[in-house]
């Protein structure tokens, strides 16, 4: 027996669908995105059907559904049922969520598209000692050492430093921004043309740096690098970062880092302020975070005056076959 089509109600109006495809042209995922936000819903059979007007010829519908699935990863889309509803967001965080420099348009015209619409340690439980390889055990022990003596000698800047390159998957410029309760948020500049922002839920390190003596607040003052030379100790590696990244994707492979929440972000650099707002998804405040700076802001800020719109991932790669690069490093 045929399987019953669905159809959601009225279709675009020609203005809008010129739009819609003028932007599909040019993003394949950003034009489902915004035929979503027109349309209202959608189900696949009709966003396959306009996909293959982006491309300009019939593709898989596995192609269709990848990018769906990575529309539902970044928050921007949800499903239920056979229906596709777009999630709206700021148009301002949305160049933290594309990345233009792989698609067809540069990002200046996609922008313009977008404005028109384990160890156990004084007290740190890390994962069941059976559960972790004799490398991963031996370089979790000099992290948490090293870590423990640049505290005891009034170094805490470039101990975080090392634990934020170490227990979080930060890249060499990449900065941690906030630890609230047991989840931490970090921006990548690698990730996405204009940067990204992650969050992670990880108890373990929550523990860690209170026993440590940090407490949970704003963290962009610690001096980005200044660990690199005790990273290239423990590692033994001139790229250090591919290694003392290891350390994180290895203990979420053990069950200690969760997914983290989604949030809509708001910095501003003001008046010798830096003011970061944690918003939901829906744009309902959570939390305001202050702290008094003077001098060149952490990125993605660049000077006084700055105001920046982001999403904070709950994941680390959108992609995620990627992060097995990262889980044989100490095997």
């Amino acid at each position: 027996m045929e399987k019953k089509r669905v159809k959601t109600a009225d279709r675009l109006e020609d203005r809008d669908l010129e739009e819609v495809v003028r932007v599909g042209k040019k993003h394949r995922q950003l034009g489902i995105y915004v035929y979503l936000l027109k349309k209202g819903q959608a189900v696949f059979e009709e966003i396959y059907t306009m996909y293959n007007m982006f491309s300009r010829h019939r593709v898989r519908p596995e192609t269709v559904e990848t990018q769906l699935r990575l529309l539902e990863v970044k928050g921007l889309v949800q499903r239920e049922g056979e229906i596709y509803k777009a999630v709206p967001v700021p148009v301002e965080s949305l160049p933290h969520l594309f990345d233009y420099k792989r698609s067809r348009a540069s990002r200046v015209g996609a922008e313009k598209s977008l404005l028109k619409n384990l160890y156990r340690k004084e007290g740190v439980e890390l994962p069941n000692i059976q559960d972790v390889s004799p490398k991963l055990k031996k370089k979790l022990q000099q992290v948490l050492e090293t870590a423990k003596d640049l505290v005891e000698k009034g170094d805490r800047a470039t101990a975080l430093d090392l634990l934020a390159h170490t227990f979080l998957p930060i890249r060499k410029t990449g900065v941690l921004w906030l630890w609230w309760g047991d989840v931490f948020i970090y921006y990548e500049r690698k990730v996405m043309t204009a940067g990204c922002f992650h969050s992670v839920r990880f108890p373990t390190l929550a523990k860690l740096l209170k026993e440590l003596g940090f407490t949970e607040s704003l963290m962009v003052d610690y001096i980005l690098g200044s660990s690199r030379k005790y990273l290239k100790k423990i590692f033994g590696e001139e790229n250090t970062y591919p290694y003392s990244r290891s350390i994180f994707y290895n203990l979420k492979k053990l069950g200690l880092v969760e997914p983290g929440p989604q949030y809509l972000l708001e910095l501003q650099y003001l008046r010798s302020e830096i003011l970061f707002t944690v918003k939901d998804i829906h744009g309902n405040l959570l939390q305001l975070f202050r702290r008094e700076w003077i001098g060149n802001p952490p990125p993605p800020l660049e000077k006084e005056g700055d105001r920046k719109v982001a999403i904070a991932l709950g994941v680390q790669h959108i992609y995620q076959p990627n992060e097995s690069f990262y889980f044989s490093k100490f095997d």
